[in-house]
């Protein structure tokens, strides 16, 4: 009888507690106030040596917080056509997103902390295709229109 709160105790500490740490550790968010994610062209040069178009995202700190940010990947879908060199988790299927720190550094890190005022770049190469006429403009211009009409969280997740 007297033992009870023990128990009590125990199980919460050895059952409940980990499991809300583990969850707390494993959430997502599909937006964050105040993240501004600016969707541009540009031409770069992948890994291979190869040229190609880029979808490049920065990403601008307003919040008044750091940010962390990690594991960033994209879903392909009929919508976007990446270079079939493109970094790609073979498992999931997604094409992941690494960062630069400054302007002209080549994408390599997998994560980064965005602090106050700050921004940072990533970039997703895309086919040879989205050279040909206006395609690379009409996919930033329909991405754009998800993220004003939040949809854009169903391509991405931060």
């Amino acid at each position: 009888m007297h033992d009870l709160p023990n128990w009590i105790v125990l199980c919460f500490s050895l059952i409940v507690w980990p499991i809300a740490l583990y969850l707390w550790n494993k959430r997502t968010h599909s937006s964050i106030r105040n993240l501004q994610i600016i969707v541009d062209p540009a031409g770069g040069v992948i890994p291979t040596g190869e040229s190609c178009p880029y979808l490049v995202f920065r990403f601008e700190n307003n919040t008044g917080e750091n940010v962390y940010l990690t594991n960033l990947a994209i879903k392909v879908t009929d919508l976007i056509n990446p270079h079939s060199n493109a970094d790609k988790d073979l498992s999931t299927g997604n094409h992941t997103l690494k960062f630069a720190e400054r302007d002209g550094e080549p994408f390599s890190r997998l994560q980064t902390t965005i602090n106050t005022g700050n921004r940072v770049t990533t970039g997703l190469p895309l086919s040879e295709d989205y050279l040909k006429e206006d395609r690379l403009s009409n996919l930033i211009n329909t991405l754009r229109g998800y993220k004003s009409r939040r949809l854009f969280s169903k391509y991405f997740t931060l």
